[in-house]
């Protein structure tokens, strides 16, 4: 199975999103690629890279409730490529942001749901992240997001042991309950 990581955080060095998705990469199997999303140019270098993909993982941050603009811009030009490729992809997605609770992240979540209803993409879900990541990184610059990191990652193994799942190809939606 190949799986393609899209970094698409405008930053070029030192982003959150470039952390999780590398968090993300040590639970997937297979092949793995990462591409980094900032301007137009980047789109048919990443789309190429979807012709023979089975999965994409979104990594990128909450810009003013929603999708950034340059995400935007990508997800057109994808949605036609994968009409015109007939593409079966599994869509998930990574989202960051400065405020303390991660659910801040759900419009961003629901952008990329109905991205996938429309294009006729499997929508796998989304982790949404707060805060307390740059709070780490503000309390210790040198070691506090390797200690947040090292901490979400025990904490992650602890949560795929109680569901069963020894790794993340036998982890799906159903596994998952989500509290009202």
């Amino acid at each position: 199975m190949k799986t393609v990581f899209i970094n698409c955080s405008p930053k070029k060095r030192f982003c959150a999103s470039a952390y999780f998705l590398f968090l993300q990469r040590m639970f997937t199997g297979g092949e793995k690629i990462t591409e980094k999303l900032r301007t137009p140019a980047d789109h048919d270098r990443i789309l190429e890279q979807l012709r023979d993909t089975q999965a994409v993982v979104f990594g990128l941050p909450l810009y003013v409730d929603g999708v950034p603009s340059h995400v935007l811009r990508f997800l057109e030009k994808m949605e036609d490529y994968c009409k015109e490729n007939h593409l079966s992809l599994h869509v998930y997605c990574i989202a960051n942001n400065g405020f303390i609770e991660g659910r801040q992240n759900e419009p961003l979540m629901q952008v990329f749901e109905n991205f996938c209803a429309r294009v006729g993409l499997s929508w796998g879900g989304g982790v949404c992240i707060g805060r307390p990541l740059m709070v780490a990184i503000q309390k210790d610059p040198d070691n506090g997001a390797a200690a947040y990191l090292r901490n979400a990652t025990d904490q992650l193994k602890k949560a795929m042991a109680f569901t069963g799942c020894a790794d993340l190809s036998k982890f799906d939606p159903s596994i998952i309950r989500q509290l009202s």
